[in-house]
């Protein structure tokens, strides 16, 4: 008889640790919503993911006060949420807001359902690529209770703006015009305003289109705004840019900055928004701006202070100036315009970036000073085995290969051998070395 009563007490306790552990199993798949009420009031509510609109209007009801159940509207970037719509169906996550409002009117259009997009951001607060959620709001009021008459058609809805029409649901706000807005999918505790940037450029490859690069099926991938809309991976984007980054075959668009077309440089296919580098992790990234800084001093009539470590921008004097110095008002570096070598006189060539102070000889041993040189012995080494593009001056290295050279900097085609424009002698008489 012990024995049969220990059993049954056992099977209890089994029993009991299973339908508690289901219980908080239940509990933490409850769904905590933020409910924004006449754009002031607050009001946390936790429900089942299984609630309806419907059901979630009577819980509100009860906290807020006595409003009849078909003037109170609950509002999801920017669609009315009819009665019947199951909430886990709305895409929400935990602490997610919705915007309830009492209906300014009864009969108010409803808007069309907004074709399904699967959107993508950088994330500055993840720094890297997430998916996205669109939302909306009014552009008179910047709140997010409004009501838009229709869904966007595609991303020149959402870019360019003012084109979609709706209600404002604030009594105090007579809004009438859309404002679309991307945040990232992942719930961050902290402000997120400004945190998330729509990369338009990005999309999941809902047609199975192979990568221009790798011919692979990937997803998301990268269009290019060309006519064609080539496409290709995230993995080979990344070494296209960063093999045209060291390169410097990047172009400065009056529009849209330092970018990239097409590989296959298709027309109007430039990349239009610089966060898509971004991708390339933080310090490929510090380069591309760097190098734009760079390409825009230079288009705009400056030069590039060419101290080691500087670079910064240097403009030469407005009024004409009968001297070949210019000197970097950040490191002080005077240096000649012709040549980008140290302040001189006579004919340009090559001489270390830096002299010594006359005044600190006595400090150190000259015969100790002549061994350590080491940007010395770096322009000496320079000098061997770089030489200065004819027409930018730019160091080029020639690590092998024939003698007809092309400037990374301003595709100028010249003679290694005769340091002038590459012409059909220069062919004929010592293409090879």
């Amino acid at each position: 008889m012990n024995i049969i009563i220990n059993v049954y007490g056992l099977i209890s306790s089994m029993l009991s640790a299973v339908f508690n552990k289901l219980s908080s199993k239940g509990m933490s798949n409850m769904l905590t919503l933020n409910i924004r009420y006449n754009c002031n009031n607050i009001t946390s509510i936790t429900v089942n993911p299984e609630c309806t609109v419907g059901e979630l209007k009577k819980i509100l009801i009860e906290k807020v006060g006595n409003i009849p159940e078909r003037d109170l509207g609950i509002i999801l970037g920017g669609r009315l949420l009819e009665d019947d719509t199951v909430l886990q169906d709305c895409n929400l996550g935990a602490q997610s807001t919705l915007h309830a409002y009492r209906q300014k009117l009864h009969n108010a259009v409803r808007p069309v359902d907004c074709i399904k997009y699967q959107y993508y951001v950088y994330c500055k607060i993840c720094k890297s690529l997430k998916p996205g959620k669109l939302r909306v709001k009014c552009s008179t009021c910047h709140e997010g209770a409004f009501v838009a008459d229709r869904g966007p058609d595609g991303w020149h809805d959402i870019l360019e703006g003012q084109r979609i029409s709706g209600v404002c649901q604030n009594e105090s706000c007579h809004g009438n015009m859309a404002a679309f807005y991307l945040k990232c999918a992942v719930n961050h505790d902290e402000n997120t305003d400004g945190t998330a940037v729509g990369l338009h450029h990005i999309r999941p490859n809902s047609r199975q289109v192979a990568c221009i690069g790798c011919t692979q099926i990937q997803s998301p991938l990268l269009v290019y705004p060309c006519e064609d809309g080539h496409v290709t991976c995230l993995e080979c984007f990344k070494i296209y840019c960063i093999v045209k980054l060291n390169e410097r075959k990047f172009e400065e668009d009056e529009k849209y900055g330092y970018t990239l077309p097409c590989p296959v440089r298709c027309d109007n296919s430039l990349i239009q928004e610089s966060h898509h580098f971004c991708l390339l992790g933080e310090e490929q990234y510090e380069r591309y701006k760097r190098f734009g800084v760079e390409e825009f001093v230079l288009k705009d009539g400056g030069l590039l202070c060419p101290a080691i470590g500087c670079g910064n921008e240097v403009y030469p004097p407005e009024s004409p100036n009968q001297t070949r110095s210019l000197k970097c008002p950040l490191c002080q570096f005077e240096f000649c315009v012709d040549c980008r070598c140290g302040s001189h006189e006579g004919d340009c060539s090559l001489q270390p970036i830096a002299g010594a102070n006359s005044d600190d000889d006595v400090l150190v041993d000259r015969e100790c000073a002549e061994r350590a040189r080491w940007e010395s012995q770096t322009q000496e080494t320079i000098r061997k085995t770089t030489k200065q593009c004819p027409n930018c001056k730019t160091q080029t290295e020639k690590d092998g290969g024939c003698s007809h050279m092309n400037c990374s900097r301003c595709d100028y085609e010249w003679c290694w051998m005769c340091e002038i424009e590459w012409n059909t002698d220069c062919q004929g008489d010592h293409w090879f070395d």
